[in-house]
């Protein structure tokens, strides 16, 4: 998912991308989630149609609207998470393993 905070991602975005936005700007949250979950869609489309289960984003690491919590957030980096989501991913896939 998504990590919600523009002053974040400035932060710690590689000049290189910031190259292909002369302008500076950064999309809003909400354009970045819709984007997040059309690509999830479509994983998951793809994955169904070749009978793989689709793992879910753990519920413990999103925000109320859906974002990524901060304390999920990879240090120093804009886009991806951290190991309190790893560990949530491994714990999830742990269960649905067990539960087979």
């Amino acid at each position: 998912p998504p990590i919600p905070d523009e002053n974040h991602i400035r932060r710690f975005l590689p000049p290189v991308l910031m190259r292909k936005r002369p302008d500076g700007r950064i999309s809003p949250p909400y354009v970045r989630y819709k984007m997040w979950l059309a690509h999830s869609r479509v994983w998951r489309e793809v994955c169904d149609e070749r009978g793989i289960k689709f793992i879910e984003v753990p519920s413990s690491t999103l925000d109320g609207e859906g974002f990524l919590r901060e304390e999920a957030w990879a240090p120093q980096d804009p886009t991806h998470a951290n190991a309190v989501y790893g560990d949530a991913l491994i714990s999830q896939i742990n269960s649905i393993i067990q539960g087979a």
